[in-house]
C-alpha cells in the first residue's frame, strides 16, 4: 500500500503549517514538514500537536542556501 502526503496549510505563502493529533511527535511526524519545506522552498514550518493538553507547536525555518532545516534558536536539525 501506498502513502499519500498532502501538505495541511499554506500560510501567507510562504508558511507551511502541519498538524498532527498523535501521543508524541517522532522523527516521522516531523520530516514531513522538512520535506514540504525543502521541496517547495518555503522559509517556515510550523509543526502543531493537537492531542497533548496544551497544543504543541514547534517552528522551523528552511536555509535555502546551506540546504539545511534549522530550528528557532538557531542549531541545525537537518541537512541535506
Amino acid at each position: 500500500m501506498q502513502a499519500v502526503f498532502r501538505l495541511d496549510f499554506i500560510c501567507k505563502e510562504n508558511i507551511i503549517v502541519e498538524c498532527k493529533s498523535v501521543p508524541e511527535l517522532v522523527k516521522n511526524h516531523r520530516a514531513q514538514p522538512f520535506n514540504y519545506m525543502r521541496i517547495l522552498k518555503m522559509p517556515c514550518g510550523v509543526l502543531v500537536n493537537f492531542l497533548p493538553q496544551t497544543a504543541a507547536v514547534e517552528r522551523y525555518f528552511y536555509d535555502n542556501d546551506n540546504k539545511q532545516i534549522v530550528a528557532v534558536d538557531g542549531h541545525i536539525i537537518y541537512g541535506y
